[in-house]
């Protein structure tokens, strides 16, 4: 989750639009004006209908008759559980159509104007208000218009296959702008306009096919500026290995960058970019450098379109029929969406290409396939949503609480109102209430800001309690210390009342001598029997006791994501344990290693023991830690890690009487047979599953038969 504090304010839009409820109402008036006849005069009136539909086509806006409730489902993104099932965002209420209409392949709006450029009519389609056809333009001039801008005069400018052609706002043609002679173009660049968008200052942005030095960007008058936007080469490992032994004149894989498919401007002139067949950052917001800005988003797959929301986010259309609603900081809002590529319903699509909303917030989505315009109507759940974030974003943070407070009444684990909210109780200095919305929310670096404030408040009120706590506690340990003096301990062997848990004692007591002198400490256990098998078994039960103390008990700031699968954890504690000592006694057996099972599991054993006395108080510690102590931290575990890996390093060529290179050589042997009995265990499982399915379907079969 991005942090608020950074959130790109933009311009305020006031959601004036009506409610969804409304809008079905209206369209369901439009579409089924015979829904109140008898099913008799309803047959005849409809077979009248589609007889002088097909004898006196209209081109006028319809709506097909299809199903009225959405197909699919949406989606946000939760920090802790990924793509979560969430409430409607969007309801499917009508489709647009028009004879003029048969392969819309862009759309914009400008003032109450919808224009959509069609390349199978080869025309620029203009729709009111109303949503009906008052004229269309290009007729005759253009040959496969794909894009299509409006600037603020009205005039239009159309990508169009080798040209930008520019007409004027009631359709007359003022220009054709062809391929830039300028040499800083590019010789053998190409120009093959396909998407194309304007600024304020009337600059011209083309998106050109197999254009791989970025988008053009021309002047007004069409002489060239400069590129922008370029993408980064990616290759695979494979293909660059194969370029290294491959000679230059002979490689396959030319690092060629891939060139935008897309790209939308918004208010302020940011440009937005739209690549398909990236690996990642398909979507690019550039700076004035041409460089993005812009982190990975999460769920973008084979985008097509992308086009800026009221709120000052956008939206992105994938090929697959998502349409994906961002904030400005790119997190994801809602994703939802559906394709079907044999059935015709309202609100699923076949070959999107297109997508823009409206000033009312209304999504008007174009199938190129199907020659229909989706319309989608935002619900009562998504005005709320951006109401908050429109308020949020303008700075008005406690009047957005009482929306954000509206969205979370119908998904109450929604992270982006938590986030919100804890942003502004943050800057009301409600730090309590602001580290619970931020831990809800998974915003860890919130959560720490608050904590630090909580922290410090508590140690000023309470430093003279802390420190004279301090001195009482040693004063308990000092005369606890005096009045066991001269009593026996339950390490003493002479001590008669518990001799197995005496003996057990004086066993773990062994771990302070591996600490001071390992070396020596191993050479006891080996030789002299200071430990045994008994007493390695309790070790590595407090071992696994470490783990789940670590699991469950660290800071939020430090692990805001906590994996509670306690009998995973377990089988992967055990397994790690078992196949790390019989296979290191195996590969020591065949490396003339002299150490016995017995010296392995409990060497071991005592090797955990800095992990097993830390885990604890470092756990604890976690939770008076903000992000401004991570470091100590980080130091604490890379310690503890490090003197195990240490203990365990000197155990090993202690137990097998090993030199330096004999023990690396052990170490990695044991490290490669793991690797490969994960493996086979991994094979083996595959195997035994698909037997267990085909007996099943035998089982089933026969079932069924008898």
């Amino acid at each position: 989750m991005r942090t608020p504090f950074a959130w790109v304010r933009q311009k305020s839009h006031k959601p004036n639009n009506p409610t969804h409820r409304e809008a079905k109402r209206r369209v369901k008036g439009e579409r089924f004006p015979l829904a109140g006849l008898g099913s008799a005069q309803g047959l005849a009136l409809a077979l009248v209908a589609v007889l002088l539909t097909a004898l006196f086509p209209t081109s006028a806006h319809a709506a097909v008759p299809l199903e009225s409730i959405t197909p699919h489902h949406t989606f946000t993104w939760s920090p802790e559980f990924g793509s979560v099932h969430t409430q409607q965002a969007y309801e499917a209420i009508a489709t647009l159509q028009a004879q003029e209409m048969r392969r819309p392949e862009d759309m914009v709006i400008h003032g109450d104007y919808l224009y959509v450029a069609d390349s199978q009519t080869r025309q620029i389609i203009v729709f009111d208000a109303a949503r009906n056809v008052v004229r269309t333009v290009g007729t005759g001039y253009l040959r496969r218009p794909t894009g299509v801008a409006v600037n603020a005069a009205g005039e239009i400018f159309v990508a169009d296959y080798e040209d930008v052609v520019h007409f004027g706002a009631d359709g007359t043609l003022i220009n054709r702008i062809t391929r830039p002679e300028d040499v800083l173009f590019g010789v053998d660049a190409p120009f093959r306009p396909r998407k194309i968008e304007l600024n304020a200052r009337g600059d011209i942005f083309v998106v050109s096919e197999a254009g791989s030095n970025g988008v053009v960007v021309l002047n007004s008058q069409g002489d060239f500026l400069n590129y922008t936007g370029v993408n980064n080469v990616h290759l695979n490992m494979l293909q660059r290995l194969q370029n290294i032994f491959t000679p230059r004149d002979q490689r396959q894989f030319i690092a060629t960058p891939l060139p935008p498919t897309n790209l939308t401007i918004d208010d302020r002139g940011t440009i937005f970019t739209v690549t398909a067949g990236l690996p990642t950052y398909r979507i690019k917001r550039l700076n004035v450098a041409g460089e993005n800005i812009l982190d990975d988003l999460a769920a973008v797959f084979d985008p097509v379109d992308i086009a800026m929301a009221n709120h000052g986010g956008f939206f992105v259309l994938s090929a697959g029929g998502s349409i994906l609603e961002y904030t400005a900081e790119g997190d994801l809002l809602f994703h939802f969406g559906a394709q079907d590529l044999t059935a015709q319903r309202l609100g699923v699509m076949r070959l999107p290409s297109s997508i823009v909303q409206d000033a009312q917030g209304n999504l008007y989505v174009a199938d190129a396939t199907t020659g229909l315009i989706h319309i989608f109507t935002p619900t009562e759940f998504t005005h709320w949503v951006h109401l908050a974030i429109t308020y949020f974003q303008n700075g008005r943070y406690v009047e957005s609480m009482a929306y954000w407070q509206e969205v979370l009444r119908f998904h109450s684990a929604f992270a982006m109102a938590h986030l919100a909210i804890g942003h502004a109780l943050f800057l009301h200095g409600d730090y309590a209430q602001a580290r619970v919305h931020f831990e809800m929310a998974r915003y860890i670096s919130g959560y720490s800001a608050s904590f630090w404030e909580i922290r410090s408040e508590w140690l000023y009120a309470n430093a003279g309690a802390l420190a004279l706590g301090g001195i009482g506690l040693w004063l308990f340990a000092k005369g606890l210390k005096k009045a066991r003096a001269g009593k026996p301990s339950l390490l003493d062997k002479t001590n008669p009342r518990f001799p197995t848990l005496a003996r057990t004692l004086r066993e773990l007591a062994h771990v302070k001598k591996v600490w001071r002198a390992p070396v020596d400490a191993f050479y006891d256990i080996r030789y002299l029997r200071k430990a045994g098998m008994a007493t390695a078994t309790v070790l590595y039960v407090a071992l696994l006791a470490a783990f789940f103390v670590v699991m469950f008990t660290t800071g939020f700031v430090f692990a805001p994501v906590r994996d509670t699968n306690v009998q995973m954890a377990l089988l992967i504690f055990a397994g790690i344990v078992a196949l790390f000592v019989v296979l290191n006694y195996m590969v020591a057996t065949v490396n003339e290693g002299e150490g016995s099972f017995r010296d392995i599991y409990v060497g071991t054993a005592f090797t955990t023991s800095p992990f097993i006395v830390a885990a604890l108080p470092i756990s604890l510690l976690t939770r008076v830690l903000t992000l401004n102590e991570e470091f100590v931290y980080l130091l604490l575990i890379i310690a503890v890690v490090a003197w195990s890996v240490l203990l365990l390093f000197i155990m090993l060529k202690e137990m097998h009487d090993y030199n330096i290179r004999d023990t690396i050589k052990n170490i990695l042997l044991t490290v490669f047979a793991g690797a490969v009995a994960v493996l086979v265990a991994f094979v083996l499982y595959l195997l035994l599953n698909q037997v267990y399915l085909f007996i099943s379907n035998i089982v089933a079969e026969v079932s069924t038969r008898v």
